[in-house]
C-alpha cells in the first residue's frame, strides 16, 4: 500500500496533505476485500507508524496559531477513519460468516440417513439354520431350563445320592427346589417326556454344565 506525503515545508500545506490522506485511505479502504487487507489498512492509515500518525508527530512544527484548527481537522479525521474501519470490519467479518455457513450448510431437503440395524449373532443363525434342517426332518425342537431336578439329572439314571458314578458329573447344587445345573444335553429329552410333550423326535441343544477340575477350583 502505498502512500504519499508531501514533507513539511513543500508546497503543498499539511491540509492538503491532510486531504491527500484522505483520499488514499478511502479508496484503500474500498479495496480492502477481506480482513487481512483491512488490518494492513489500519496498520498503513492509524498504527503507530501510520501515515496519520506521522503527520501528527509534525504539528509541533506549525506556528502556534495554526496548531488548533489543523490538530483538530487532524482529530477529526482520525475519528472518521477509525469509524469508517470499524464498519468496514463488521461488513468483512459478516461477509466471511456468510460464506462459511454456505459452505456447511445441510440441505435439510434430502433424505435422512438410516439408522443401522444390528443383527443375529452368527452362532444364533447357524442354530437357526440347524433347527431348519432338523424340522425338515421331522424332528421337534425343544429347549428345557439349565437348572435340572435332581430326579432328571440324575435320579432316572439309577444314580442315588451316594452312588459313586455321580463323581464324573459332580457339580453345584441348589437347596431349593432341590438339583442341579445339568450335567449333559441327554437330560433334556428326560424332561421332555416328563413334560410330555409328545415329542417323538426331539432336536435338543443347550447349555450344560459337566464337571471340571480347573472351573470349579476356582
Amino acid at each position: 500500500m502505498h502512500i504519499i506525503i508531501a514533507n513539511l515545508g513543500h508546497a503543498m500545506t499539511i491540509i492538503d496533505e491532510l486531504s491527500t490522506i484522505e483520499a488514499q485511505a478511502n479508496e484503500g479502504l474500498t479495496a480492502a476485500a477481506d480482513l487481512t487487507a483491512l488490518a494492513e489498512w489500519k496498520s498503513a492509515y492509524l498504527g503507530k507508524s501510520g501515515a496519520l500518525t506521522r503527520l501528527s508527530r509534525g504539528l509541533g512544527a506549525l506556528p502556534a496559531a495554526e496548531r488548533p484548527e489543523v490538530g483538530k481537522r487532524v482529530n477529526t479525521l482520525r475519528v472518521a477513519l477509525e469509524t469508517a474501519f470499524e464498519e468496514a470490519e463488521a461488513r468483512l467479518k459478516q461477509e466471511a460468516l456468510n460464506a462459511e455457513l454456505a459452505d456447511d450448510r445441510i440441505d435439510i431437503t434430502l433424505p435422512g440417513r438410516k439408522p443401522e440395524i444390528g443383527h443375529h449373532h452368527l452362532t444364533n443363525e447357524v442354530l437357526r439354520q440347524v433347527e431348519a434342517i432338523f424340522a425338515e426332518m421331522g424332528f421337534q425342537v425343544w429347549e428345557s431350563r439349565e437348572v435340572e431336578l435332581d430326579e432328571l439329572n440324575f435320579g432316572l439314571l439309577n444314580f442315588a445320592t451316594d452312588h459313586p458314578a455321580r463323581d464324573m458329573q459332580d457339580t453345584f447344587y441348589i437347596a431349593t427346589p432341590e438339583g442341579a445345573p445339568r450335567s449333559c444335553c441327554a437330560h433334556i429329552r428326560r424332561r421332555a417326556k416328563f413334560m410330555q410333550c409328545g415329542a417323538t423326535r426331539p432336536s435338543r441343544y443347550g447349555c450344560y454344565y459337566p464337571a471340571s477340575a480347573t472351573v470349579t477350583s476356582r
